[in-house]
């Protein structure tokens, strides 16, 4: 009896073991050592070399050390120009991050260079990971690297033979700047006789993207998205992949962003409008009416003449793959009253954006005339000109007159009438 009691406690013992190591590899699994991922990866920024004073000798104070955490490693670096249409499709793009470690003088014996990553705390301080794209805020999405700052978030410590994949949300189409933020003292050198260095460089890759083709549901009206302004940083928040559409008013859904990277086309797209497992609609702009509030998540699934197939199902985790994120629907109410909002960005910057938003909100079925013009009272454009049902809706300008023609710098009207709602606000374009 005593052997078996005996036995039955370290079966229990063991198999906490196994759970605790179990739950530890979960928590790294995003940490991956470089088995050659970086011959096809892209190089798209590094930081500087961060030295000690003396490069010929030890570094018993840890001066590079010091100097990497002190510093802004990453500062709002733009690199826009490796957004592609695949990235916007999917909702993401991962940044491999790796930290070179490789000492330029003598170490002691037995000591091997690490680091720690510290939380992403999403509080827009200068530990946040974020990516300022078109005036716009844009997260690190992955949730297994959300924690507070000065918390290890991954329960290992990573050498110069990994790297971490880091995931962040971008913009439906490619941006003009996408200003990447890797925090202050997110990435810190640990500091210890047996674990230092005396030379630190911060490099973020982007894998290769593969061949295939890539599912990108949107709606094309009424509103977009729901913009916040961060009073505190002087910027707009576009939540990632969220769309904000009124109950019992037909909105209309967008697949035309889908990309295939072949030769092939797409021939088929089927819409599952409350992700039951049973697709409602096919075609590239299927019209539906959501006729309860809530919040809904839309899977698109495509298939290319070549019989490949994306499903947009994933996740913002960087280990689930590379599959293209879901989109997600917050169906309201109409709005008891009608409102004109301030157009964002503003300043509109043409040099920076393709154009700029004007959102509103009418409280009852109406006539709808939203036209732009200059401070002298000149029409420049009509933007709305139709009968719209109660709801929230937005219409972007992209700094042009009746013509297509580019307007001049300066500051600008627009007037909307709505039934009872007639109202103005004042623009300014920077050429």
């Amino acid at each position: 009896m005593k052997i078996r009691i005996k036995q039955i406690i370290i079966l229990i013992l063991f198999q906490l073991i196994i759970k605790n190591i179990l739950s530890a590899a979960g928590s790294v699994k995003s940490t991956i050592t470089d088995g050659g991922i970086f011959s096809s990866a892209t190089l798209v920024c590094q930081s500087k070399a961060y030295i000690c004073d003396i490069s010929v000798a030890l570094d018993p104070d840890y001066q590079a050390a010091e100097a990497l955490a002190n510093d802004y490693p990453i500062p709002w670096i733009d690199i826009a120009q490796y957004i592609t249409p695949v990235h916007c499709a999917r909702g993401y793009i991962d940044l491999f991050v790796q930290i070179d470690m490789g000492n330029i003088g003598k170490l002691a014996t037995g000591t091997v260079p690490s680091m720690y990553l510290y939380g992403d705390p999403d509080d827009r301080s200068n530990h946040d990971l974020a990516v300022s794209a078109d005036n716009a805020l844009y997260d690190m999405i992955d949730t297994d690297y959300k924690g507070v700052w000065d918390t290890d978030v991954l329960g290992v410590t990573i050498s110069s033979l990994q790297y971490v994949s880091l995931r962040f949300a971008v913009p439906p189409e490619p941006p003009k700047t996408y200003k990447l933020f890797l925090g202050q003292d997110n990435l810190r050198p640990v500091r210890s006789a047996t674990s230092y260095s005396d030379r630190y460089v911060v490099k973020v890759f982007t894998p290769a993207i593969s061949t295939g083709v890539f599912a990108c549901p949107d709606v094309l009206v009424p509103r977009r998205y729901k913009i916040d302004y961060d009073t505190s940083n002087h910027i707009f928040k576009v939540p990632a992949l969220v769309r904000y559409i009124t109950k019992n008013v037909p909105v209309m859904f967008d697949g035309s962003r889908s990309v295939v990277t072949s030769s092939a086309t797409i021939n088929t797209y089927e819409w599952d409008f409350d992700n039951d497992g049973v697709y409602d609609a096919k075609g590239v702009n299927p019209v539906y009416i959501y006729t309860s509030t809530g919040t809904y998540t839309v899977i698109l699934r495509v298939t290319s003449s070549d019989s490949l197939i994306s499903v947009s199902s994933g996740s913002v985790r960087a280990v689930a793959g590379s599959v293209p994120l879901p989109l997600t629907v917050q169906v309201v109410e109409a709005p008891t009253v009608g409102k004109l909002f301030q157009n964002a960005p503003n300043p509109f910057v043409t040099s920076k954006k393709a154009y700029t938003t004007i959102s509103y909100d009418i409280a009852e079925n109406a006539f709808v005339s939203l036209k732009i013009y200059t401070a002298s009272g000149e029409l420049v454009k009509t933007l709305v000109e139709e009968s719209k049902l109660a709801g929230l809706y937005d219409v972007n300008w992209d700094g042009t007159n009746q013509s297509g023609e580019s307007v001049a710098s300066g500051v600008y009207i627009y007037h909307i009438k709505a039934g009872d709602l007639k109202a103005s606000k004042i623009l300014a374009v920077v050429k």
